[in-house]
């Protein structure tokens, strides 16, 4: 045995161990799922979903922060030393000084942080059901879009074995003599077609459960399987109705409008830093062995810009806000009206390609194969309809693929 039929031999020895290996690495394959398996493994496991939940937590702590009645703790100042200047030769008499003062906002800021804060928290509790909605919708997609896959992998495979048989029957009629090798040729180029349109649905198949299982939050290395079928054509109600429900219903507009009164709440909060903050406290000195306690009474004083610098980009907030609401509105009425539109023109497509078209299309195209091997048709008239036949099969599963969106 030479040294390269040896390397052969090896290699082959190896490959089939690392084939056994990864097989059982592998583990069983993944279960199929349903819609709902599917919806409920992506509730548990997004990444997103786990985001805006966090984004709530934040929230609530700044709610936290601005229910709390005193702002500024408790200010305390302590004082001990010696007096000096006394008479010649006496000594040191000890000093002692204590102060404690609070600060308290006289304007009513506290009430309004808690009102911004508040819509701010409910604007994080719509982002989740937004993200929630979104995902739910991006699962469907995906799974639907899995299923397609598996539609058209299954036509592939249909209609290479029908193309096989064509060629068979162009290989008897040519050896018959009774058609001439051209057939036979063109019968070979359009079982090659077959097979390359076979591997490129299996390839999308793959790729769709990869998107699919990386959807619903799980690694990608085992993908799964979608188990359903396309959903059928539904009645949409009045585009207006949807649109009008939209504005108090979809969570991205209820968040949108919960941001702007939150800024617009925070605008007051700028405004009352006009007004000066009052301190009340106690001080308490031990003076020449005399005790001292006197009730303390300030003012922080606004700073000479009277806080216009806050105040200025509160505003600017608030506009930013407002402007941000109105585009969502736009966001969405454009998205209701285009998927709307979308669905009505795929529920008419869906029509075209009913049942009975296909069995017709089915019925006609095992006649003329039929009439082929009996001589009583030609080859061209058998490919036309054959390729009449998947161009309608899968422009049906298409057109179902389309009323999910």
């Amino acid at each position: 045995m030479n040294r390269n039929r040896f390397l052969q031999l090896l290699s082959l020895v190896l490959a089939g161990l690392l084939a056994r290996s990864s097989a059982a690495w592998a583990g069983p394959p993944p279960p199929a799922v349903d819609l709902e398996t599917a919806l409920q493994l992506a509730r548990d496991n997004s990444p997103l979903l786990d985001s805006t939940r966090a984004g709530i937590e934040e929230a609530r702590g700044d709610l936290t922060t601005a229910e709390v009645f005193l702002v500024d703790d408790a200010y305390l100042q302590v004082g001990v030393g010696p007096r000096f200047g006394g008479p010649r030769g006496r000594p040191l008499q000890p000093q002692f000084q204590a102060m404690a003062r609070q600060r308290l906002e006289v304007a009513g800021q506290r009430g309004k942080r808690t009102r911004a804060a508040k819509d701010s928290l409910e604007a994080a509790r719509s982002d989740n059901v937004d993200e929630a909605r979104r995902l739910a919708l991006s699962v469907a997609m995906a799974f639907f879009d899995a299923v397609a896959a598996e539609e058209r992998l299954q036509y592939a495979t249909d209609n290479e074995r029908l193309v096989s048989q064509i060629e068979a029957l162009a290989q008897r009629r040519v050896e018959s003599g009774a058609d001439s090798p051209t057939a036979l040729y063109a019968a070979k180029i359009r079982t090659a077609e077959a097979r390359r349109r076979t591997l490129a649905a299996e390839m999308d198949v793959t790729s769709a459960r990869v998107i699919l299982t990386s959807v619903v939050g799980l690694p990608p290395g085992r993908p799964l399987t979608p188990n359903g079928s396309l959903p059928t054509p539904v009645v949409l109600p009045s585009i207006e109705d949807l649109v009008g429900a939209a504005s108090t219903q979809r969570p991205d507009l209820v968040a949108a409008s919960r941001r702007t009164r939150a800024a617009a709440h925070g605008e007051t909060v700028a405004r009352a830093q006009r007004w000066p903050d009052m301190s009340l406290g106690a001080q308490y000195s031990f003076e020449e062995q005399d005790s001292v306690i006197l009730g303390v009474v300030g003012f922080w004083l606004p700073s000479l810009n009277r806080s216009r610098g806050a105040r200025q980009k509160a505003r600017a907030t608030t506009r930013r806000r407002q402007a941000d609401r109105v585009a969502a509105g736009l966001r969405a009425e454009a998205e209701i009206r285009t998927n709307a539109a979308r669905l009505r023109a795929a529920t008419k497509a869906v029509a075209v390609y009913d049942a009975s078209v296909l069995t017709a299309q089915n019925e006609n195209l095992r006649l003329l194969r039929e009439q082929y091997g009996e001589g009583k048709v030609t080859y061209v008239e058998v490919v036309l309809l054959q390729r009449e036949l998947l161009e309608a099969q899968l422009g049906y599963v298409q057109a179902l693929s389309l009323i999910h969106i």
